[in-house]
């Protein structure tokens, strides 16, 4: 029975191991098939070659880099304040003045600007409660004329160009109203020869018109003015400031011998109402040298104007004439009662008759002939013109 099991022990063992074998050993493909050819493997990719390096290699001892700061951002400086454009002041129709009236804050400045004329008179003043707004002017060529800080607060005198001119109101007080009047007198200009201008003009109720006229120190001025209702009245100053009359004497006229030499100032002012008026102004020569006649080129005749005073007034007048040319004098307004008398420095003399206004001489030598006009005692003013005509020989 044991012998039984042993071997069928040794018989299963046998079976197994038999198996184990059948299974290890290497299976032969059949004859009739093509034998596989095996795939080939991929081939082992090389290894990159590293690329060489950019930049050479660092030194034994790496230098820091450079900081270098960038530089702050500027701070924008505030921008300069923009001062307001002037206002232009123009003068009405016939106007020789405006008045512009406005308010300053404490300390501030109001602008202003005009055109002017070379050579015309301007005056400006300015007014305000306190007194504390005044005045600086300058031209647009930047020459200043007048500075706020000499505590003035008017300006008179001559324009020295053609050009804008600036004002400024500066309060140096509270902040105040002010009011600004500026003046542009028109100049009265002599012909040549002549002594005398008149000018003409229209007025609106209780207006003024503005004249100045340049006259020496010691030379005699004479200033009337006339108008249908004589109710235009005259102011007269120098330039300095000195009165030399107020219309509020209720009188047309002037005359006077002048201390200064400077530009003087007339202003025609209405007291009624608007209207036209006639204004002249005779300006004598110095002491009794005669003032000479003077002709255009290529003229043979000349004309002066002028007055003469009440009470027996005279003016001299002198002109050259040759030996054999003959000399007519002719006077206007006929019978305005003005003597006529001709002298030759050789001592020859002509006088027109009474009450004639016309004088002819043949005159003998060439030499300078003295003209003298008068008005007889008691007589009133008289304007005149004269006629002087010289023909060739």
């Amino acid at each position: 029975m044991i012998r039984q099991k042993s071997t069928l022990l040794l018989l299963s063992a046998s079976l197994i191991a038999a198996s184990i074998l059948a299974c290890a050993a290497p299976q032969q493909a059949p004859s009739s098939l093509a034998t596989a050819t095996p795939e080939a493997s991929p081939p082992t990719p090389e290894p990159p070659t590293p690329e060489p390096p950019t930049s050479e290699p660092p030194t034994s001892t790496p230098v820091p880099p450079t900081y270098t700061p960038e530089p702050p951002t500027p701070t924008p400086e505030p921008s300069a304040a923009v001062e307001p454009e002037p206002t232009r002041i123009a003068f009405g129709p016939g106007r020789t003045s405006a008045t512009v009236s406005g308010y300053v804050e404490q300390n501030g400045i109001a602008r202003y600007v005009l055109r002017a004329l070379a050579d015309q008179a301007m005056a400006v003043d300015i007014t305000s409660p306190n007194d504390d707004v005044l005045l600086s002017i300058w031209g647009a060529d930047g020459l200043p004329l007048k500075r706020h800080v000499d505590d003035r607060a008017y300006w008179r005198g001559r324009l020295p160009s053609t050009q804008d001119y600036f004002i400024q109101a500066v309060s140096v007080g509270a902040a105040t109203n002010y009011e600004l009047h500026v003046t542009a007198f028109a100049r009265i200009q002599f012909e040549p020869g002549a002594t005398s201008a008149t000018v003409t003009g229209d007025i609106e109720q209780n207006g003024i018109r503005h004249y100045v006229v340049r006259a020496l120190a010691g030379q005699t001025m004479d200033v009337r003015i006339t108008s249908p209702n004589n109710d235009v009245l005259l102011t007269i100053w120098g330039e300095d400031g000195v009165p030399l009359k107020r219309y509020v004497d209720d009188r047309a006229d002037w005359r006077g011998e002048l201390y200064a030499t400077q530009d003087y100032y007339v202003e025609a002012v209405a007291v009624g109402g608007a209207t036209n008026y006639t204004l002249a102004v005779a300006i004598s020569p110095l002491g009794s040298e005669p003032t000479r006649v003077q002709f255009a080129a290529g003229a043979t005749s000349a004309t002066v104007t002028g007055w003469l005073d009440e009470g027996g007034d005279d003016a001299s007048f002198v002109v050259r004439a040759s030996a054999g040319q003959t000399m007519e004098i002719y006077i206007l307004p006929a019978g305005s009662g003005v003597g006529i008398r001709v002298e030759g420095q050789d001592g020859s003399a002509w006088r027109a008759p009474s009450g004639a206004n016309t004088l002819t001489v043949a005159l003998p030598v060439t030499q300078d002939y003295i003209i003298t006009l008068s008005t007889p005692a008691g007589a009133g003013a008289v304007q005149y013109t004269m006629d002087v005509t010289i023909p060739p020989p």
